[in-house]
């Protein structure tokens, strides 16, 4: 088909013609192209990933995706509303979304188009984000019965398309897992965790025989 049959056909599909109208202009033509067979969906772009990991319409698969990534099982509850939450405005954004899973507990799932200059400062601002909206959301929901003990995980998920250089220090992993540890061997279970994906290390990897969720 050709791309105007095929832009004739979604805006003439009342389920299709709004949300294709707010797509910007290069995920409409991504769009497009999908339809017609000569490109793929890039999942890894905001509208895309909610459209398909959806936990309105597809709950299943994001719990399986972050479960996949944190190495534990988690259901996921919803998709929190992200007015009031950290945000720096950068457009070299491509995906962010909030979701508190079945426990409580909070998860950011960040895709960077390109690697920023300073992410361990970025990643643990949006991760104190997580640990204050969540204590202020608890807090008004328990008044005066709330404790710290009511406070659950937070986790950091951050996926690279592109590395920065650092990673390249540890070429034979691209998910990397992360959390408070101290040099004295005292083991307290502090909030703040963090697993960073990069897309283009793992791209490196021969195709894995061994096939499983992370490898899919």
């Amino acid at each position: 088909m050709s791309r105007e049959d095929v832009l004739a056909e979604v805006v003439s599909d009342p389920k299709l013609r709004i949300p294709f109208w707010k797509l910007n202009q290069e995920c409409r033509e991504r769009f497009l192209e999908f339809l017609q067979g000569t490109k793929t969906l890039p999942v890894t772009y905001d509208p895309f990933f909610k459209a398909v990991f959806h936990p309105d319409v597809h709950p299943e698969r994001l719990s399986s995706f972050i479960s996949s990534l944190l190495g534990i099982q988690v259901k996921v509850k919803a998709i929190l509303p992200s007015e009031d939450r950290l945000s720096d405005g950068d457009s070299l954004l491509i995906m962010d979304v909030l979701v508190e899973l079945e426990d409580g507990s909070l998860t950011n799932v960040e895709i960077q188009k390109v690697p920023y200059a300073f992410p361990e400062g970025r990643m643990s601002c949006y991760s104190s984000d997580l640990v204050m909206r969540q204590y202020a959301r608890v807090r008004g929901e328990r008044g005066k019965h709330f404790t710290y003990r009511d406070m659950k995980k937070v986790y950091t998920i951050i996926i690279f398309e592109r590395s920065t250089q650092i990673f390249r220090r540890v070429p034979q992993h691209y998910i990397h897992r992360g959390s408070t540890k101290f040099d004295t061997g005292l083991e307290l279970s502090l909030l703040q965790e963090y697993c960073l994906v990069c897309l283009d290390v793992f791209r490196e990897f021969p195709y894995a025989k061994d096939k499983n969720e992370q490898t899919a």
